[in-house]
């Protein structure tokens, strides 16, 4: 759970784990000279962290409850047991994973283009 106005993570933090929101919601920003940038809103049946299971690199990103939450944790541990135990459940839930990347790659080069 992370009440409302709590972070989930910090741009720049180990990542390690993706998170389902279960109710309410997460509010996605950058952090410009500016101030912070809101780049996504994710409710409920919605994913955050995923580039953590495909990479091992920082967080892109911050993520904050803009109401209190209830999330579900995907860990890189649990993933690579997932893949062992159950390859073809892991392999339909990867086929998800790249939609999601791939939409939001795509909605990421519309926002550049200006379409």
């Amino acid at each position: 759970s992370v009440a409302s106005g709590g972070a989930l993570f910090k741009q720049g933090d180990f990542g390690d784990a993706l998170y389902v929101v279960k109710s309410g919601s997460l509010e996605i920003y950058t952090n410009d000279v500016f101030g912070p940038v809101r780049v996504a809103e994710v409710r409920p049946g919605g994913l955050v962290g995923e580039m953590a299971l495909v990479e091992n690199k920082p967080r892109s990103a911050n993520v904050r409850a803009s109401e209190d939450c209830r999330l579900l944790i995907l860990s890189r541990a649990s993933y690579a047991d997932l893949k062992k135990s159950h390859p073809q459940v892991a392999t339909k839930f990867q086929d998800e994973l790249l939609l999601l990347l791939s939409t939001r790659l795509r909605q990421t080069t519309d926002k550049l283009v200006g379409r």
